[in-house]
C-alpha cells in the first residue's frame, strides 16, 4: 500500500525527498520532548533516520503529509507507523499539535493496519508518562495500560527519564 486519505490528510510511504521536512520536525526540542531519542542535531542524522524508514518498501510507516487548501499548499506535519511489529508511534510537528490531525491519522491507520494485518493480535506503543497528549490519543482508541517499558532510559531535558508506559491494544476494527 503506497497511501491513503482521510478528510484533511494524505499517509504515504516516505520519499528522500522528504528530508528537509523530516528535519524540522526530528531538530524540533518540542516535537522531540518525549520522544525515545534527543532532537537531531544534523540533517545527516536524520538523512540516516528518513533511509531507514524507506529501507522496508513492506513497512506500514507513513509520512503525514497535511491536504492543501484555500490557505496553504500540502505539506509534510509528521508520522505514523508501525516500525516493528507490534510498536506503534506517532509524532508531528508542534504547527500540526491541537487542531484533531493526530486522531484523524490514528482513525485512518489502524483501520488500514488491521485489514492489511489480520493475523497480528495486538499493538503496543510505549508512551511517556508525561505526554498527557499521546496518551489521551492512544486511550481515546481503545488502547490501554498493560504495564512501564522498563528497558526504556533516555536523557530528556538534562532529566534522565526511565520506565514509559506501556499501552496495548487488541484488534478492534
Amino acid at each position: 500500500m503506497r497511501q491513503f486519505e482521510t478528510e484533511r490528510l494524505i499517509l504515504r510511504r516516505a520519499l528522500p525527498t522528504d528530508l528537509d521536512e523530516f528535519h524540522k520536525i526530528f531538530s524540533n526540542a518540542d516535537a522531540m520532548n518525549y520522544w525515545s531519542r534527543p532532537p537531531h542535531t544534523t540533517l545527516a542524522e536524520s538523512q540516516t533516520w528518513l533511509a531507514g524508514m524507506i529501507a522496508d518498501p513492506s513497512a506500514l510507516d507513513f509520512a503525514i503529509i497535511l491536504k492543501s487548501n484555500t490557505i496553504q499548499q500540502a505539506r509534510l506535519i509528521g508520522k505514523i507507523g508501525v516500525y516493528a511489529v507490534p510498536d506503534i508511534g506517532i509524532i508531528l510537528h508542534p504547527d500540526a499539535w491541537k487542531q484533531g490531525l493526530a486522531s484523524e491519522a490514528m482513525q485512518s491507520f489502524l483501520q488500514t493496519y488491521w485489514t492489511l494485518k489480520p493475523t497480528e493480535m495486538y499493538l503496543e506503543a510505549d508512551v511517556d508518562p508525561r505526554n498527557i497528549a499521546s496518551l489521551n490519543l492512544f486511550t481515546k482508541f481503545g488502547f490501554i495500560e498493560v504495564g512501564e517499558a522498563e528497558w526504556t532510559l533516555i536523557q530528556r531535558k538534562g532529566i534522565a527519564f526511565k520506565g514509559d508506559i506501556c499501552l496495548a491494544m487488541l484488534e478492534i476494527f
